[in-house]
């Protein structure tokens, strides 16, 4: 028996070292950048998996690299900008629960049809799902973005009479 639909561990690993990028500097400070040796023993990756994925995500324009010998890496955004369906959709590439296009659907029997269409719609419905998740949610709370921040609440003087 099959297990499932289950993500390729690149894609995996891809959203692990986003989030450890997040969770090392949440505000998504300029100077602030982690080693790739930091990285690799973070998510328990070997240097030449992560190469791989880290040159991805540059491509991607979701990380950048430390101008020292590229040695050194940080996001190119904030966490709260960083979607997981994107990044799913990088490594994975469209979600798809079937194999048939549209034209060979109108060419099937219609108790097929419809259940391709079915498929269809879920894939679809799956994708927008985890677009609805960005890495934010799953840093700690102590991490709240800027961009998340409420602005201070004003407080009501009370007029008191003695």
């Amino acid at each position: 028996m099959a297990d499932g639909m289950l993500l390729r561990s690149e894609t995996q690993d891809a959203l692990h070292l986003l989030l450890f990028l997040g969770h090392e500097n949440p505000e998504n400070a300029a100077d602030v950048f982690v080693t790739r040796e930091q990285i690799a023993n973070a998510i328990e990756i070997d240097l030449d998996a992560l190469e791989r994925i880290v040159t991805q995500l540059y491509h991607a324009g979701y990380v950048l690299q430390c101008s020292d010998e590229n040695t050194a890496l940080r996001l190119s955004c904030l966490p709260a900008e960083v979607r997981v369906g994107e990044i799913v959709r990088l490594f994975e590439g469209p979600v798809r629960l079937t194999r048939d296009s549209r034209d060979e659907l109108e060419a099937k029997p219609l108790p097929l049809r419809r259940l391709g269409e079915v498929f269809q719609w879920a894939s679809r419905e799956l994708a927008g799902f985890l677009n609805q998740y960005t890495l934010d949610q799953f840093l700690p709370k102590k991490h709240a973005l800027a961009t998340r921040r409420r602005p201070p609440q004003r407080k009501h003087l009370r007029l008191v009479r003695f």
